[in-house]
């Protein structure tokens, strides 16, 4: 099949003098981080408790934007042993 020519510029990143092969596949394909140790064993569900009402309505409420934003995600039952968790909590905005 021939090349199509396109009218899009290229983006701002190739026009950079020389820019690496490194650079063209990060941006092409993302990153991976490379962490150094292995993520903890799993040890239960840490579970997030709040102190008031007020508290728990903001948790179930960024709970559901993030839910519908796909951001998070509820774990089936049979993978529940298998993550990493850490517990959700609320931080108050600064006026």
């Amino acid at each position: 099949m021939p090349r199509r020519e396109t009218t899009k510029p290229p983006p701002a990143w190739l026009s950079l003098p020389n820019p690496s092969r490194w650079l063209i596949r990060t941006v092409r394909l993302g990153y991976a981080i490379q962490f150094v140790r292995h993520p903890p064993r799993f040890r239960g569900i840490l579970f997030t408790s709040v102190h008031s009402d007020t508290d728990a309505s903001v948790l179930h409420a960024e709970i559901a934007v993030l839910l519908a934003k796909d951001a998070m995600k509820p774990v089936p039952p049979a993978e529940m042993k298998l993550g990493f968790y850490c517990p959700y909590f609320i931080v108050p905005k600064k006026n």
